[in-house]
């Protein structure tokens, strides 16, 4: 009688083989990831490109975040350009987002933009926070104080910081099997690999390039780009120093009058570096008496700029123009240079 056994063992041996082989092939892998991702990284993080979010989403927040914890020192000076949708660069090129007008200006200097849409003052800190000691001048716009509930997730944030901003706290299990498979290089880099490869994850690259991968054409350029008419009249900035030192009442007062801007340039000062936080304001017709004393008991480490664009330099009521967003580059080139002490990240 026959081994009815023996057709199955054969169906099954393929599979195993199958994996066999598959677990070999990564095994064989994995020594050359650290070089992989080593080499990845540095042309993502430091070549002469404005790092920004792809598509602007998160993905890419964590292993950036991850990067410069493990190199605070670049080849040179880094700026960091925070805010939402503006300085991202909405209905903008990439090239004309005030970022990369900044480079332009300043090209010994590695500008990042790590705007995302939709992020205020608070995600803005929690992200500063992460790489305070990797960046030399900051670049914050002003405007909203909502928080992202998931960056905890994406990026290290302090405990106190989860419960006060009420953020959804990390994930413990993935933060345990990260460390129980640690000698998986593949596996704990795969995050940082995707980023430093596509500036998103696989999957949503491959989707925002799907029809150039089935080689069809994907037209030269967006045609959702603003409009940007010539002859604007230029911005207005409002940028006044208090001529004396706030009462103490009134400094005391300061820290309640604008909490969050307080605490951010607290932190900016104490970590001996400069800032530039800034807002449009179309219906200023001057600063506030608030920013003027933040100007004064700030002054040499963060200036407080008040901009008022006209209509032809704004896309909507909030986004600007290309011209809008080089003049608003120009303005914050102009402050770094007139009002904050000299720095090793300005030349």
């Amino acid at each position: 009688m026959s081994d009815g056994g023996g057709s199955w063992g054969l169906a099954t041996a393929s599979p195993l083989r199958r994996i066999a082989a598959a677990v070999l092939t990564v095994a064989a892998i994995d020594p050359f990831v650290p070089a992989w991702l080593a080499r990845a990284e540095r042309s993502r993080y430091e070549d002469d490109r404005v790092f920004r979010f792809e598509h602007s989403d998160l993905f890419a927040t964590g292993p950036v975040v991850e990067y410069l914890r493990e190199h605070p020192r670049g080849d040179r000076p880094r700026s960091v350009f925070l805010g939402n949708s503006v300085v991202w660069g909405y209905r903008l090129p990439p090239e004309d987002s005030v970022p990369a007008r900044f480079q332009q200006l300043e090209p010994s200097v590695r500008v990042f933009n790590f705007a995302v849409n939709g992020f205020g003052i608070v995600s803005a800190y929690l992200m500063l926070n992460a790489v305070i000691d990797a960046v030399d001048t900051v670049y914050l716009h002003v405007d909203g104080r909502q928080v992202n509930p998931g960056l905890a997730r994406l990026i290290p944030v302090a405990d106190e910081d989860v419960r006060r901003f009420d953020l959804e706290p990390p994930d413990r299990f993935e933060e345990t099997l990260e460390r129980g498979v640690g000698v998986w290089r593949l596996y704990r880099y795969s995050y940082r690999l995707q980023a430093a490869w596509f500036g998103t994850s696989t999957r949503n690259y491959l989707y925002a390039h799907k029809s150039s991968l089935l080689g069809a054409s994907s037209g030269d350029t967006p045609t959702n780009y603003a409009a940007n008419p010539p002859n604007s009249k230029g911005i207005t900035v409002f940028h006044r120093v208090a001529e004396s030192e706030p009462s103490p009442d009134r400094r005391r007062a300061l820290p309640d009058a604008e909490p969050q801007l307080w605490e951010y340039a607290s932190f900016i000062r104490a970590h001996g570096k400069q800032a530039v936080f800034w807002r449009i304001d179309n219906g200023a017709s001057d600063t506030s008496a608030t920013w003027d004393q933040l100007n004064r008991v700030f002054q040499g480490s963060v200036a407080f700029v008040t901009v008022a664009a006209p209509a032809e330099m704004m896309v909507d009521e909030r986004h600007l123009t290309s011209t809008g967003s080089a003049a608003v580059a120009d303005m914050l080139h102009d402050v770094t240079h007139a009002a904050l002490t000299p720095h090793d990240a300005v030349h």
